[in-house]
């Protein structure tokens, strides 16, 4: 099972998901911006059709990819791995962006992304296999 985080570029800092309006969103520019934007970040990246495939080590982001001249504001990244949440918190100081970590309903501190880090994560899976 992915660990999915939406990413977002706003006009200011989110603190709960639930204040996030279509106003308040920015673009990120093209899916063609975007695509130069990992290919900067993640020169390493591969893309398949409408998917964007990043692996370093043990990690991978995995993010799909619209028309080229559509504009964008936000995505879902899915993580695998301990340290994908590290490359994905760099690609988000390096242009700004906000995240929103899925699983555990809560805004991903960019600063401290050990605090929403890959144990919670585990932790938000076992919970869902116990209740299964």
């Amino acid at each position: 099972m992915s660990w999915d985080i939406f990413i977002f570029r706003a006009t200011r800092l989110i603190n709960n998901i639930d204040e996030i309006e279509e106003e308040l969103l920015v673009d990120i520019g093209t899916w063609e911006d975007f695509k130069q934007l990992l290919l900067n970040q993640f020169p390493q990246a591969t893309f398949d059709d409408n998917w964007c495939i990043i692996e370093y080590g043990n990690a991978s982001l995995e993010t799909s990819i619209g028309p080229p001249d559509e504009k964008v504001s936000n995505t879902i990244f899915r993580l695998y791995g301990a340290e994908a949440i590290y490359l994905l918190v760099a690609l988000c100081q390096q242009n700004k962006w906000q995240a929103f970590d899925t699983s555990l309903d809560k805004m991903l501190a960019i600063d401290k992304p050990e605090e929403n880090g890959y144990l919670n994560f585990l932790a938000y899976l076992t919970e869902i296999k116990r209740n299964s």
